[in-house]
């Protein structure tokens, strides 16, 4: 077998292969080794039929088209590892001459991967910009840590601006507790008059970490509460 390669351009090739028929015999026994498996003949068991048989039978053309078709593949490859040609896609193969028992050839046209030269990085130079990081840059991202991964700890003081507090709510309807809110609690007419109380106290108070927010309660109120822990410059 023969091959050559021929650039086209930077990204594409084309393979000329050239196989003599000699060089095909062990994909003619292959063939002829597969239609004996699928032709039945009379007289013959599967698979024992002698060649000029199965080839009168089928005819010559089927044969040589699946020669081809098992040769173009196999030659293709062969002839790809030995010019070391660096494919990158499926070829386009076109058979430009094929000669019963003397030569089949082929090209194969595919795409490939371009050869870059890199230039040499020791005489690149690279000019950066001095960066000036202030007091308050800092602060702002250490205040954006804590909002994102700060934990809530109680603390035991007062409830304060900023805090998170856990209230333990309970209700009665004439002196009656209610454990569960019936499916309509906002009338809107006037509600019949009835008594009805509801109490809240803080069961804890917890402070985030460098988040503002509005007082849950405007009064001062002794409890268990939580302070924050976050990380630290």
């Amino acid at each position: 077998m023969k091959s050559t390669v021929e650039q086209l351009s930077p990204t594409r090739v084309r393979i000329n292969v050239e196989v003599p028929f000699e060089e095909l015999q062990p994909d003619f026994d292959r063939a002829f080794q597969s239609l004996a498996g699928q032709v039945r003949i009379p007289g013959f068991r599967p698979g024992k039929a002698p060649r000029k048989i199965l080839e009168a039978r089928v005819g010559r053309g089927a044969v040589l088209e699946q020669v081809v078709n098992d040769a173009i593949q196999s030659r293709y490859s062969e002839a790809v590892t030995a010019n070391e040609v660096k494919a990158i896609g499926q070829p386009e193969i076109d058979i430009t001459k094929l000669e019963d028992n003397v030569e089949l050839v082929f090209a194969a046209e595919v795409d490939v991967r371009p050869e870059v030269t890199l230039p040499d990085f020791s005489e690149i130079a690279v000019t950066v910009d001095p960066v000036e990081i202030s007091d308050e840059d800092i602060e702002e991202q250490l205040l954006s840590l804590r909002q994102r991964f700060g934990t809530l700890t109680g603390v035991e003081r007062a409830v304060q601006d900023g805090d998170f507090v856990s209230i333990d709510l309970s209700a009665t309807v004439d002196g009656e507790e209610v454990t569960e809110l019936p499916p309509r609690v906002c009338p809107t007419r006037s509600a019949p008059a009835s008594s009805s109380r509801v109490s809240t106290r803080p069961s804890s108070v917890s402070r985030p970490a460098g988040r503002r927010s509005s007082p849950p309660h405007s009064s001062p109120v002794s409890s268990r509460a939580r302070k924050p822990s976050s990380p630290s410059r």
